[in-house]
């Protein structure tokens, strides 16, 4: 009976180290976190990871979250932090005493006008706002980017386009709310520091790196390095409901909001081809969400994703440009005058002459044809009578009076 007892309380302190490794029960993540990376449950085939490749690119190995305990993405204007603990998936399996820490720091922030492969000075980009996206994809490589026109030397390697995701973001349009081209708005990083360093795994994840670098040593600590690789990349369409928003492939895996690159661990570059970096040997794939939100609690099977509300349809970021409906053309507008029918003179105006004005001669003369002698002065001969035959001024056609006596006598 006591040995069980002491079996069992070593058992116990086991269970207690492992999760003190993992990151313990905090699974509130630090206040100022950003956003978090989602973790995933066991069934998931993509998630962030930290992923091993292989010298042509494949995966060896992943290292994820554990569930309830997502990295920490805090950003800034200039730079994104990363940090928290990732573990290697096997199988179904989280493998939480082979657990790396991470803490990684992007920084010197740049638009995409400062990118190369979305240039028109690239051979394959035609219209840089309607660019063929499969071309973007396959064609800028390490080499054409090194061999790049001499115009275009001050140009940067980025965007990276994976996996179809620029292509899949384009077909998604206008629902998605994607502009054009569709990484216009991503943000490229031109700095790579910090480190991932050991809790438990870091000699299991050297000796995945030898498929990738022949003869790799073993070391303690990865300082990650981006030299002649892609700028690492971030967007989010609406970083304070990122579950809702669109990342249009920034993350490389798929539509979410994220981020990702690739690197090598700088210790390890004398061993890449006598330190010419031609390759990379580290991927990071990073899906946001919001802090604090719960792992998956709904099963999940292999053609679905484990966090449910990432595969729900997702509302347009974008508002519409008319959110408010603007009134009809039709719509009677408040008539501030009085007529029904409006003119350029609503009300008319008053006539000039809006009373006639009083005659100057008030009373017309009794005479039925005035003349310009109204009313004649009286005649000094005597008026004689006038008949219907008679000339109405007798006076005027009377003799005329017996002229002076002449001074003569007869």
């Amino acid at each position: 009976m006591h040995i069980r007892k002491l079996l069992f309380l070593w058992a116990l302190a086991h269970c207690s180290l492992i999760q003190l490794v993992v990151g313990g029960a905090q699974d509130t993540p630090p206040e100022d976190c950003t956003v978090c990376a989602a973790p995933v449950n066991a069934e998931s085939k993509k998630s962030t990871a930290v992923t091993n490749v292989d010298q042509k690119g494949g995966q060896v190995a992943r290292w994820v979250p554990p569930e309830n305990h997502p990295l920490c993405v805090d950003i800034k204007d200039d730079s994104v932090t990363i940090t928290g603990v990732v573990c290697y998936k096997k199988g179904n399996k989280i493998k939480d005493d082979k657990c790396l820490e991470i803490d990684i720091e992007l920084s010197g922030r740049e638009p995409i006008e400062e990118c190369y492969c979305s240039s028109t000075k690239a051979p394959w980009v035609s219209s840089f706002k309607n660019p063929n996206y499969k071309k973007v994809e396959k064609e800028c490589t390490m080499e054409a980017y090194q061999n790049r026109p001499l115009s275009a030397s001050d140009l940067l390697f980025c965007p990276s386009c994976k996996e179809g995701q620029c292509k899949q973001a384009e077909k998604g349009q206008p629902k998605n709310g994607a502009p054009d081209p569709i990484y216009e708005n991503w943000n490229f990083y031109t700095t790579v520091s910090g480190s991932i360093s050991n809790k438990g795994g870091m000699g299991f994840f050297m000796k995945k790196m030898q498929k990738a670098i022949k003869k790799v040593p073993s070391k303690n600590s990865c300082t990650p390095d981006i030299t002649n690789l892609p700028l690492p990349q971030m967007y989010c369409s609406d970083i304070s409901d990122p579950e809702n928003g669109y990342g249009y492939g920034a993350n490389g895996f798929d539509q979410n909001c994220g981020l990702s690159f690739w690197f090598v661990c700088q210790e390890h570059i004398p061993y890449i081809n006598d330190g010419d970096v031609d390759q990379h040997s580290l991927d990071i794939n990073i899906d946001f969400i919001t802090c604090g939100t719960p792992g998956p609690t709904v099963p999940t099977g292999p053609d679905k994703p484990s966090f449910v509300p990432f595969s729900t349809p997702k509302p347009t970021p974008k508002p519409s440009p008319h959110p408010t409906p603007k009134p009809s053309p039709v719509t009677p507008k408040p008539t501030p005058k009085p007529s029904p029918n409006p003119t350029n003179y609503p009300t008319p105006n008053p006539s000039p002459y809006p009373s006639l004005k009083p005659s100057p001669r008030p009373t017309p003369k009794p005479s039925p044809k005035p003349t310009n002698f109204p009313t004649a002065n009286p005649s000094p001969f005597p008026v004689a009578p006038t008949g219907p035959d008679q000339p109405s001024f007798v006076p005027f056609t009377t003799p005329e009076p017996t002229p002076n006596p002449s001074p003569y006598p007869t």
